[in-house]
C-alpha cells in the first residue's frame, strides 16, 4: 500500500513541480509580450507626432502663401494656429527622446530648420505689410522656404524611419516570445494530462462535486456581475459586457455607442415616498428603457440611479437619436406606484465608437461627461460629447 501510495504521489508532485515553472514560464512571456506591444505602441505614438509636426509645418506655410495672394488676415491666423501647433508638437516629440534618443539629433535639425522656415515666413509677411501686395507676391516667388520645407520632410522621414526600423524589431521579438509561449502551452498541456491521468479518481469525484453545486454556482455567477433590485447588469457585468462588445467592433471594424443615463427627480421621489417607492421607481425605469432598446443592445444599471446602455451594430447617429428620445418620452410619463403618480425624467450622455474614442475607458468617460452637459443644460435631454466640447 504504502509503495502504491508513493508511485501515485511521486509522478503528481512531479507533476505539479513542472506545471508550476510551465506557468511562471508563461507569465514571463506574457509579460515580456505586454512590454513589447507597450513599447511598439509608444513609438506609434512618436509617428504619429512626427506626422503632426509636420502637418504643422505645411498648415504654417499654407496660411503664410494664403495671406500673401490675398491680404486675408484669416489666413495670418491659420499660419499663427500652424506654428504653435509645430512647437507644441516638438515640445511633445523631445520629451520622448529618453526612449528614442537615436532620432533626437534628426530632430533637433528639423527644429532648427522649422526655425529658419518661420524666420522666412516672417520675413516675407513683413515684406507684405511695408511694401505692398506686388512687392510680396515677388518676394512669394523667390521664397528659398520650399528647399528649407524639403530638408525638414527628409529629416522627419529619417527619424520615421529609424522608428520603423525599431518598430520592426519589436514586432519580431513579440512574434519569438509567442512562439516560446504556444511552446510553453504545450508542454502545459501535456502536464496537465499527465495530472489528470494520474488523479483519476479525484478528478471524478470533483466532477461530482462540481454537478452537486453546478446551480450555487450560476447563481453566485449571476449575483456577482447582476443588480439584485432590477436584475440588470450590475457596474461589473457591464464592464465585463463592454470588453467583449469593443473587442468585437475593434476586430470587425463595427460601431457602437455607450449611453449614460442619470434619473432626473429621482432623489425628490425617495425624500417624498421613500426609498422603497425609489425602489419600484427604479424597477419600473428598468423594464421602461428595455422596451425602448432594439434585442441585441445592452442595459445595466451601474448604481443608484445610473444607468448605462450599449448600442450594438448601428449605421446612423440618427438612430442613437431615436433611441434617446423614444426612453425621454417613455420616462417622462407619470409612473404609477402604489397609487402614487411618479413624475421623473432622464438625463441622457452618447459616444461614440469610433467617432469620439477608440479606447473603451475613454469612451465610458465621454459618455459620462455628455450625460453631465446634459444636466447642466436643462435636464431631461441628450448630448452628444462633441455637443459639450463646442459649447
Amino acid at each position: 500500500m504504502a509503495s502504491y501510495k508513493t508511485d501515485t504521489i511521486r509522478p503528481l508532485l512531479i507533476a505539479s513541480f513542472l506545471l508550476g515553472i510551465s506557468m511562471l514560464w508563461l507569465y514571463v512571456n506574457f509579460y515580456h509580450i505586454i512590454t513589447l506591444s507597450q513599447k511598439k505602441d509608444d513609438i506609434d505614438a512618436q509617428r504619429y507626432l512626427l506626422a503632426t509636426f509636420s502637418s504643422a509645418m505645411v498648415e504654417a506655410e499654407t496660411g503664410q502663401r494664403g495671406y500673401l495672394m490675398t491680404n486675408n488676415v484669416e489666413f495670418f491666423n491659420a499660419y499663427n494656429e500652424g506654428k504653435q501647433k509645430a512647437l507644441n508638437t516638438y515640445q511633445a516629440i523631445a520629451e520622448n527622446f529618453p526612449l528614442f534618443p537615436d532620432i533626437k539629433p534628426l530632430m533637433v535639425e528639423a527644429r532648427q530648420l522649422s526655425e529658419e522656415k518661420f524666420n522666412t515666413i516672417e520675413s516675407s509677411i513683413k515684406v507684405q505689410l511695408n511694401v505692398g501686395s506686388y512687392a510680396s507676391h515677388l518676394t512669394l516667388t523667390k521664397d528659398k522656404g520650399r528647399a528649407v520645407m524639403n530638408q525638414m520632410r527628409l529629416k522627419l522621414a529619417d527619424a520615421d524611419m529609424l522608428l520603423l526600423e525599431q518598430r520592426q524589431v519589436y514586432e519580431k521579438q513579440i512574434h519569438q516570445a509567442l512562439e516560446l509561449t504556444i511552446f510553453c502551452g504545450l508542454m502545459l498541456v501535456l502536464i496537465v494530462v499527465g495530472i489528470l491521468i494520474f488523479s483519476y479518481r479525484r478528478t471524478i469525484q470533483l466532477f461530482e462535486a462540481m454537478l452537486e453545486t453546478k446551480e450555487a454556482s450560476k447563481s453566485l455567477a449571476h449575483q456577482a456581475e447582476h443588480d439584485m433590485l432590477t436584475n440588470l447588469s450590475n457596474r461589473r457585468g457591464f464592464d465585463h459586457y463592454i470588453e467583449l462588445a469593443h473587442s468585437n467592433a475593434h476586430q470587425r471594424n463595427l460601431q457602437y455607442a455607450v449611453i449614460y443615463l442619470d434619473l432626473d427627480g429621482f432623489k425628490e421621489v425617495n425624500d417624498t415616498y421613500g426609498h422603497n417607492i425609489g425602489d419600484s421607481v427604479l424597477v419600473e425605469v428598468a423594464k421602461i428603457i428595455t422596451g425602448q432598446l432594439r434585442e441585441h443592445d445592452f442595459l445595466a444599471r451601474l448604481g443608484g440611479d445610473e444607468f448605462a446602455i450599449v448600442i450594438n451594430y448601428y449605421h446612423h447617429q440618427k438612430s442613437l437619436i431615436e433611441i434617446a428620445n423614444r426612453i425621454i418620452a417613455s420616462v417622462n410619463k407619470p409612473i404609477n406606484i402604489d397609487h402614487h403618480p411618479i413624475q421623473i425624467g432622464v438625463s441622457i450622455g452618447i459616444a461614440r465608437f469610433p467617432q469620439d474614442a477608440v479606447h473603451k475607458e475613454t469612451l465610458i468617460a465621454m459618455a459620462d461627461t455628455a450625460m453631465y452637459y446634459s444636466k447642466k443644460k436643462g435636464k431631461n435631454q441628450f448630448s452628444f460629447i462633441g455637443d459639450s466640447f463646442t459649447d
